[in-house]
């Protein structure tokens, strides 16, 4: 989701959120589109550096960075290891226990992550899986979330 500001200012807070966020002057910050309703809206804002603006959503008076975005200047973009590693990975013994199958016959053929998400490729026995993280929770992908009629 990325940054949160809560503020009464409208365009102004939106401003000085985008600047905090990528570190820039506040009067480089510029909306070059917005959808204002009551208690929403979806906001472009560009800076000098940028090759595309950058979309921001407002519920109520939180603004928060689309995850669309890039990422911020302290912030490390997806990291991705390569074919079999790591194999003491939370994500293997979860795979283990769901396919009743020992962590040995489960192999990482890629992964990528963020805070908060991952997508991993996993071969179990032979079979090719994805899981997906949300929060601290793994699953395989192409299931229904428990509770509801998402399809992760």
């Amino acid at each position: 989701m990325g940054n949160c500001f809560r503020g009464m200012g409208g365009s102004s807070d939106l401003i000085r959120l985008v600047a905090f966020d990528y570190e820039v002057d506040p009067a480089s910050v510029t909306i070059v589109s917005e959808v204002n309703n009551v208690g929403q809206g979806i906001y472009q804002v560009s800076f000098p550096g940028l090759t595309a603006p950058i979309r921001y959503d407002r519920v109520g008076t939180v603004y928060m960075r689309h995850s669309s975005a890039p990422p911020l200047p302290h912030e490390q973009t997806n990291s991705s290891t390569s074919a079999g590693t790591p194999s003491n990975h939370p994500v293997i013994q979860y795979a283990a226990v769901d396919n009743q199958v020992h962590a040995d016959a489960i192999k990482m053929i890629k992964m990528t992550e963020e805070r908060g998400s991952g997508t991993y490729h996993l071969n179990v026995n032979g079979n090719r899986m994805v899981y997906k993280k949300m929060g601290t929770v793994f699953m395989r992908a192409g299931t229904a979330i428990p509770g509801t009629n998402i399809v992760a």
